[in-house]
């Protein structure tokens, strides 16, 4: 009999989805009786089982330092609460499904992450509304992020929802450790402090996206709120006009204004673009929705036949700075409050368009 492979699963979510949380317990039991033969083995972690207490910066944090990131595939599940607040979250389950998220960037292909929303049915007297309106704004969020997640309305439609899945995910998993050159995940080895701190895509096309104003295509590059210091990128597009940027923004800010980019919550937009192949690249800012009153600077001396490397730094003192090519074309101060969550964004006004961004990383 050859070695026993086990893939740890962690469960997540807030504390009114306890028979919820008993049905993972219960898939996970089946499938094992079915992988048992395949020398396969599931095993659950949760908090309420394989936590003890401890002290730290409050209750997530003892959870986060215990159970650590020794999984293979997460399982969140939201119902009618979001949560309780934590320093880092708008909740102990946002907290760990942002970090989950963060890994599966990382490492592609290398972690599973399901997420599932409960369709409850409560009487209208019982609804906590904060709590509703968290968790729609929640679902608007990870949508933006480009996750899909499943609903349910029954414990029957869950059991056989993640049954599906999990198997799913399992063998996705498994293909992975059998294609790639990279060696397979480990589960007991621990991010550096370094990759703990450094979010990376390694490219990401973005296209025309009919559906939102000017029709942008985005992506959330900060799923972990923590201070931004540094991001970069470089771009490449043969299109005769677009734009690209870095919207700033507050952790429950607009992305999308009344039909625009700019919205007049507070926020920054930096963003390189031209205006035809004949005309140069310039670098245009956007404060709360309104142009910052400078010209477009334009960018001297560059190569539209390569990829374009752009760096932003931000200082302890707020003060940001915009690198095109390592030569410093843009400085001022930005907010603090808006130094947690940004959005790369593309877009061509209404006209085709198609940019290649490779090598993204930002470091908080």
């Amino acid at each position: 009999m050859g070695e026993k492979k086990i893939y740890t699963i962690f469960l997540a979510s807030p504390s009114d989805l306890q028979s919820e949380r008993d049905i993972v317990e219960r898939v996970i039991f089946d499938i094992n009786t079915v992988l048992r033969s395949q020398n396969i083995v599931l095993e659950l972690i949760r908090w309420e089982r394989d936590s003890f207490p401890s002290i730290g910066e409050d209750a997530q944090a003892v959870i986060n330092r215990q159970i650590g990131k020794q999984y293979n595939i997460f399982i969140g599940i939201f119902g009618s609460r979001f949560g309780t607040p934590t320093s880092r979250g708008g909740s102990g389950t946002e907290e760990e499904f942002m970090e989950a998220y963060h890994r599966y960037n990382l490492y592609p292909g290398q972690i599973e992450v399901l997420l599932y929303f409960k369709d409850t049915n409560v009487r209208l007297s019982s609804i906590d509304i904060e709590q509703l309106v968290k968790i729609q704004n929640f679902q608007k969020l990870v949508t933006q992020m480009g996750v899909y997640y499943s609903e349910f309305k029954t414990k029957e439609e869950f059991y056989r929802k993640l049954h599906k899945h999990l198997v799913a995910a399992l063998e996705s998993l498994k293909n992975y450790s059998l294609t790639s050159n990279q060696s397979y995940f480990d589960p007991s080895r621990k991010l550096t402090k370094a990759e703990d701190n450094v979010y990376r895509i390694a490219q990401h096309d973005f296209k025309i996206n009919p559906g939102t104003p000017q029709w942008a295509d985005y992506l959330h590059i900060t799923p972990i709120k923590k201070t931004i210091q540094t991001i970069s990128f470089n771009y490449y597009s043969e299109e005769p006009y677009y734009r690209i940027g870095i919207k700033f923004l507050e952790p429950e800010g607009r992305l999308f204004g009344d039909g625009s980019i700019q919205s007049s919550d507070r926020n920054r937009v930096l963003h390189l673009g031209q205006n035809s192949s004949d005309e140069p690249i310039f670098i245009t800012s956007y404060i709360n929705g309104v142009r910052e009153s400078i010209d477009n600077r334009i960018i001297e001396n560059i190569s539209k036949e390569s990829y374009i490397n752009v760096k932003i730094v931000i200082s302890l003192e707020n003060l940001i700075t915009v690198f095109i090519n390592d030569k410093n074309y843009y400085q001022s101060i930005i907010l603090a409050t808006i130094r947690k969550n940004a959005y790369l964004l593309v877009w061509g006004d209404g006209l085709p368009i198609n940019v290649s961004v490779k090598h993204i990383e930002v470091m908080t």
